[in-house]
């Protein structure tokens, strides 16, 4: 059996030394990655990483959100230690820029999570680096068709060429007995109970009155900070909330820019709320009250709104930013799939937030339809099947 090791610098022990450099001796992956706890990140790097065990020995996931020298000292070590096949990074800057680090000639797959693409490509500098290793990767693998086309434009041949590129989305799962298989995926009552009973204690913890018994919740998981733009929407939603006093809009995740958590704080009267980051299954459960509204995505950048997504498998309609990443969830859908909003046209947010508490058919409707183009499209054994592909081809 392979084993999976994840290595926080940021808690560094002698104990995971060892360890790591005895998995590295039985294992060909080295996995660079950003994993903050709660994270997207975090929950892809532990699935991809459960891939890669049932095609290589062993898999080291190193965590490069720590202080830069400790994650080079450590890289140098486990790469000069083992017989290192392939070298995965997720975030072709934030893993991308300790590439340089790791010896040995192993094949390079470059996973573009979105804000380097969408974000990193202005700055002269981190698009110097990323060229390097675009240049130097043997896959590229992006979430969907519009992240390739911008990366396919930023780097050019001979750069690139199509042939280095994979379209793999992210699959989508719920930490809940949903039954997800079949024809139908109505989320059982059992489930709806528990989820309000959570939700409730929920509510109680970010301080929405327990009066309210009529309550429409917008759940806007994120971490905080700049590029997740979650004061976008917060004027508009203070409207929503001022003709219908039972809608909240409760953002949840950790904290990344202290001064944007603050300034979300300011906003309380406008019926906005902030809660910690909680887990995934908690997240799902809150998904699967009744309470929930809709789940609200109003990122500048992303590569997959997977939070999001995984509300849409749990039946909840989404409310999403217009931006690429976001709308490729909805292309080639016979039927509507998810509410969108450009905070660059007054009064977007508020129409289509305003539809979601009045309509509760449409809300439905749009719930169930995105419900089954995620069950549909985003499976785990499409993407598994995928990366078994990808590195069985680099590593016969």
């Amino acid at each position: 059996k392979a084993t999976v090791s994840v290595l926080n610098w940021r808690v560094w022990r002698t104990t995971y030394v060892t360890a790591a450099v005895a998995a590295m001796g039985q294992g060909k992956v080295l996995f660079l990655a950003p994993v903050p706890p709660a994270s997207g990140n975090a929950t892809t790097t532990a699935r991809l990483a459960g891939f890669l065990e049932a095609v290589f020995d062993g898999v080291v996931i190193v965590d490069v959100g720590g202080e830069e020298e400790e994650v080079r000292e450590r890289l140098e070590t486990f790469s000069s230690a083992g017989d290192i096949a392939v070298v995965v990074l997720l975030h072709a800057w934030r893993a991308g820029q300790y590439l340089r680090w790791v010896s040995g000639q192993p094949k390079v797959v470059v996973i573009f999570g979105g804000t380097d693409v969408n974000e990193m490509l202005q700055d002269p500098g981190r698009e110097q680096v990323m060229r390097t290793v675009v240049a130097q990767a043997d896959k590229l693998v992006c979430f969907n068709n519009s992240l390739k086309r911008l990366a396919m434009a930023a780097w050019l041949p001979p750069t690139t060429t199509d042939e280095k590129y994979a379209v793999v989305p992210q699959s989508i799962t719920c930490r809940l007995p949903l039954p997800l298989e079949g024809g139908t995926c109505a989320v059982p009552q059992s489930l709806h109970e528990e989820g309000d009973r959570h939700m409730r204690c929920f509510l109680d913890r970010c301080g929405v009155p327990a009066s309210r018994t009529e309550l429409c919740i917008f759940l806007a998981p994120m971490g905080i900070r700049s590029v997740k733009d979650p004061l976008c929407v917060v004027s508009e939603f203070a409207l929503v909330h001022r003709a219908h006093p039972n809608a909240w809009l409760v953002y949840v995740g950790p904290v990344y820019e202290k001064a944007l958590h603050d300034a979300l704080l300011t906003h309380q009267d406008d019926g906005v709320r902030y809660h910690a980051a909680v887990s995934q299954e908690e997240l799902h459960r809150l998904y699967c009250s009744q309470f929930t509204t809709c789940v609200v995505n109003c990122s500048r950048s992303e590569g997959q709104p997977q939070a999001a997504m995984e509300g849409m498998l749990c039946g909840v309609p989404a409310l999403l930013r217009d931006i690429p990443g976001n709308a490729a969830v909805a292309q080639n859908q016979m039927h509507p799939v998810a509410a969108f909003f450009d905070p660059a046209k007054p009064g977007s947010f508020q129409t289509a937030a305003t539809r979601l508490v009045n309509d509760r058919f449409y809300a439905k409707s749009l719930g169930e339809a995105g419900q089954e183009a995620v069950r549909a499209h985003y499976a785990v054994g499409c993407e598994k099947d995928a990366y078994t592909l990808i590195l069985n081809e680099l590593v016969p």
